[in-house]
């Protein structure tokens, strides 16, 4: 239990300044410009400097150890929210920091992926994933809560204060765990290794410790890379929309004639709404004790009657469709990156790094790109944009599971079936 806590503490610290940063849009904005365009550049540099360090995030926790990685990473999250409490006073220095608090994001993330696959035992992986991944929308349904707790009673710039004070006391809480050896770990390695084609598995995952330079020589499986690339641009879309979602949806509310401290509440209902669905989705994934692929595309398209719902602008429809596009549509993250955890166990690390890169890139791209269409075009296309981007989302993730599931060296038919 410890583990999977402290890793979902520290992805709850990592994603907690772009979260904080669109909750409190609406008081920021009354400091420095602040628009559709402004907001989505900044979450857009957040994102981006995620990607770029999700990349290699995942090697380095191979070589130098999860908990530690973690730890490091924690010091950009923990300068960003603090500069943003004190000094950030422009709009380009609101991007700066948000881009140096990405690094700290996107190193997280594959660490947290590794700390749970080797610290915890396969048939709790699925739940495990499900509370690291919830972390997000729970940084979420805080940073909703803090808008009338915090930054409409004693200023936006508390919020961030306290969230750097939190990110402090994580880092205390991610120690190096003795190492427990799954029964059968070693078989499934090698059995996975025989399946992908690559040769014998890599060393055993030891959560948080540096592997043994002698025994980096050694390779692990073969990832199978065409699979990986569709199933990151799957992650990219849905991460898009998503995403899309999280850094607009209060700024969306009020626009819909919502009060700012309603317009927090119902964010915060949102992301209560995915953290729950996240953790069902992971318990369910143990219960039944295959990868899920398909009940990952299935919340995708559901989602999208919640982007749907949200086009019309409708102040009765605005709480029910952010609870099915949160609820759904946001909540297939952690089960993503379970099923490609599973997959590829003793190199859990490396193989989610790639779908986590994908995400990167489409949260960067999605609240960019949503941000250039609400000023242009209106709300209502944004939405519905969004909602056809998370559509394709779940055609790739489908995609993407059948290419993993081919036997190694079969080629692909021209009419992909």
């Amino acid at each position: 239990m410890r583990p999977m806590l402290a890793a979902a503490a520290a992805t709850t610290a990592g994603v907690a300044p772009v979260f904080l940063t669109s909750a409190t849009a609406v008081q920021i904005g009354r400091s420095l410009p602040l628009g559709g365009r402004h907001l989505g550049i900044a979450v857009a540099a957040f994102f981006a400097t995620s990607a770029l360090c999700a990349a290699v995030s995942g090697r380095l926790t191979e070589r130098a150890g999860a908990a530690l990685v973690m730890r490091a990473a924690l010091v950009p999250t923990v300068l960003s929210l603090r500069s943003l409490a004190a000094f950030v006073r422009t709009w380009p220095e609101l991007v700066g920091t948000l881009a140096v608090a990405g690094v700290g994001n996107g190193t997280i993330q594959p660490a947290a992926n590794g700390y749970i696959a080797g610290a915890v035992g396969a048939g709790r992986q699925g739940l495990a994933f499900g509370v690291k991944q919830a972390a997000i929308p729970a940084a979420v349904l805080l940073s909703g809560l803090a808008v009338p707790a915090v930054a409409l009673s004693v200023g936006w710039q508390w919020a961030f204060a306290a969230a750097a004070a939190s990110a402090v006391g994580v880092a205390g809480t991610l120690r190096h765990p003795r190492r427990r050896d799954r029964p059968g770990a070693a078989a499934e390695d090698r059995s996975r290794a025989d399946d992908s084609g690559g040769g014998s598995p890599g060393p055993p995952a030891t959560p948080g410790r540096p592997v043994p330079r002698a025994q980096l020589a050694r390779p692990g499986p073969e990832l199978d890379r065409q699979a990986l690339l569709v199933l990151a641009a799957g992650s990219a879309c849905g991460s898009a929309a998503a995403n899309a979602l999280g850094a607009f949806v209060v700024l969306d509310a009020v626009h819909a004639g919502a009060a700012p401290s309603a317009a927090g509440l119902i964010a915060g209902i949102g992301g209560a709404a995915s953290l729950v669905m996240r953790l069902y989705l992971g318990h369910r994934a143990d219960q039944r004790g295959d990868a899920q692929f398909g009940v990952v595309a299935l919340a995708m398209v559901v989602g999208v009657a919640g982007f749907v719902g949200l086009a019309p602008g409708v102040g009765e429809l605005l709480v029910p469709a952010v609870v099915v596009a949160y609820g759904t549509g946001w909540a297939w993250a952690g089960l993503l990156t379970y099923a490609v955890a599973d997959t590829y166990r003793s190199a859990a690390a490396r193989a989610t790094s790639r779908t986590q890169s994908g995400a990167s890139v489409g949260a960067c791209i999605g609240p960019l790109g949503f941000g250039v269409l609400v000023d242009s075009l209106g709300w209502s296309a944004a939405w519905l944009v969004a909602a056809a981007v998370l559509t394709l989302a779940g055609a790739l993730v489908v995609v993407g599971a059948r290419l993993l599931a081919r036997p190694p060296g079969t080629p692909v038919p021209a009419n992909g079936e």
